[in-house]
């Protein structure tokens, strides 16, 4: 699989666990060679995991004011 053959949208899919097993693992072989998609791969998954944190208030923040 080339730079070429994997999109934006493949790679936040793939973040997300969105993609068929067969395309997972096309998409792994390919982070695997891929420097640049490696990158944006990784860039996904911290912008995951920072919204995802963001998510979680604390008690004490959940109650109505």
């Amino acid at each position: 699989m080339s730079p070429h053959n994997v999109t934006n949208e493949q790679l936040v899919q793939f973040v997300l666990g969105e993609l068929p097993s067969e395309k997972t693992r096309e998409i792994e072989a390919h982070l695997r060679q891929c420097e640049s998609c490696r990158h944006t791969a990784e860039r996904l998954q911290s912008l995951l995991d920072c919204a995802e944190r963001m998510g979680e208030l604390p008690e004490a923040e959940k109650t109505v004011r």
